[in-house]
Parts: C-alpha cells; structure tokens; sequence
C-alpha cells in the first residue's frame, strides 16, 4: 500500500464534480460539433427509416431493434384488431398476443443476452418466437 491510491469518497468527489465555468466554455465547440452530427445521423436514419424501413445504425443492435418494433406493433394490433384467427376465441387470441408482447418485452429490457438468460427471461423470448412464428401468417387486422 505504499503508494496505492484507494478510492475513498474525496477521489470520487473529486472525480465527478461539476464542471466550471471556463471547462463549460472550453468544451463548447466540441459539444456542439456533436450535438450537430448527432442530428445528421439522425437525419439520415430518418429517411432510411422511410425508403427501407431500417437504418444503418439499426443493424448494429438488431435484435433489439426487431424486438422493440414487433412488441409496439402487437401493442398495438392487440388494441385495435378486428378479429382473430379461425379455431380461436378472441379472448385466446388476445392471451396468445400478449404472451408474444411479454417476450419481446423481456427482451427489451434486457441489455444482453446474458443477463436475459440470468434472470430466466430467455424461455419467455423463446415461447414468444415460437408462438410469433406459428401465429406469423395471422397478424393481420
């Protein structure tokens, strides 16, 4: 311990005290310049979003964007549907949508796929992607 530095509560103060006024001014330009790219790759997703219906910087977490469209989209086609599948009741077919909306969910908020399967979540998505696949043809309003 001779000359260690232990994180005591002063260092963490220290490290995580509010900026002055002159850091506030110094990094100004940068914040701005990134706040302005931000705002560019926004943009461009904006429309690759409505040419393509993804974006470039969707893919890098796919999963989770697929996850967190098809959860909003059940959300909603479970509110406003029209009807239900030959063979089921609409109480059934609104049981069977939210057990598929409660997977997708879980994944959602989950940050990876370990943590899905620590908390036990992973078989909730896996009963979820089967029922999505075998009720696939019937999500319709």
């Amino acid at each position: 311990m001779d000359k260690e530095k232990i994180a005591s509560d002063e260092s963490l103060e220290e490290l995580f005290k509010p900026e002055t006024k002159w850091e506030s001014i110094k990094y100004f330009p940068y914040r701005l310049w990134y706040r302005i790219e931000d705002w560019w790759h926004d943009t461009i997703a904006f429309f690759q979003r409505g040419k393509r219906g993804f974006a470039d910087k969707d893919v890098w977490d796919f999963d989770c964007y697929l996850a967190e469209v098809i959860a909003g989209g059940l959300k909603l086609l479970r509110k406003n549907h029209g009807g239900h599948p030959l063979g089921l009741t609409d109480e059934k077919w609104n049981s069977i949508l939210d057990e598929i909306i409660e997977g997708f969910e879980a994944r959602n908020n989950c940050e990876s796929y370990e943590e899905l399967t620590s908390k036990g979540m992973d078989k909730k998505l896996q009963r979820s992607l089967e029922l999505f696949a075998k009720y696939f043809q019937d999500l319709w309003d």
